[in-house]
């Protein structure tokens, strides 16, 4: 068994595309100095420390190739599990933050290499793959549903007078709020951040909501509001 550490270039904000190179982290580990992994049929990795004789096997060294070592370490520690570490970042600059709304949110600082990398083999190379997670806002998607409720009628019906004008309004305005909405690596955040912003998504205009419940009803598209 050895004990060693490599350092690594990480994304300044996990699983969000983008390594710089200007960030980077020690990766410790502890373990043999050599190991075979079991490949799956894209060149990741399928099992860890299995015989050389294994179909699909290939030798892992600590000499050659420390990222890969670091990324299983865990598999040869008992005690692996990481307590995390945190730090207290502003709020995404695209939020009007309300008064007594959370203003800054804890961002995680030392996550595992193998929560940020998956590493694949190929023609006797070892690559780390950045895993990159889907960004959003409960915001966006409270928007974009209050926008298809409205969407769902006016597609099918002609409004007219007091009731057009506020739903063309309200179109205008649940557009323009969506195109200025931020994603968010919404994985650091949590619901006490959002809830207070709730209130500043347009709202459906009641004059629209009354006419709605007159109109003959539907079939083929849930009604979600």
């Amino acid at each position: 068994m050895i004990t060693e550490s490599t350092t690594i270039a990480v994304p300044e904000v996990a699983f969000v595309e983008g390594i710089s190179g200007s960030t980077t982290r020690d990766f410790p580990y502890k373990g043999p100095e050599s190991f075979y992994v079991e490949l799956d049929s894209d060149g990741g990795i399928r099992d860890i420390d299995v015989p050389e004789t294994k179909e699909n096997a290939v030798k892992v060294t600590w000499a050659e190739n420390p990222e890969v070592c670091a990324l299983v370490g865990h598999y040869f520690v008992e005690d692996a599990p990481v307590t995390p570490e945190f730090e207290e970042v502003p709020l995404n600059d695209g939020f009007t933050i309300p008064d007594g709304a959370p203003t800054t949110y804890q961002k995680r600082t030392n996550w595992d290499l193998g929560d940020l990398f998956d590493a694949f083999y190929s023609d006797g190379t070892w690559t780390l793959k950045q895993i990159v997670k889907e960004q959003g806002s409960p915001l966006i998607e409270e928007a974009k549903r209050r926008q298809r409720y409205v969407a769902q009628w006016t597609t099918r019906y002609d409004f007219s007078g007091d009731t057009k004008t506020a739903i063309d309004a309200f179109e205008t305005a649940i557009s323009d709020y969506i195109a200025a909405a931020k994603v968010l690596p919404v994985w650091n955040y949590c619901c006490d951040h959002f809830n207070p912003l709730m209130k500043d998504i347009p709202k459906v205009p009641a004059v629209a909501v009354a006419a709605f419940s007159t109109m003959p009803k539907f079939t083929g598209y849930e009604e979600i509001f």
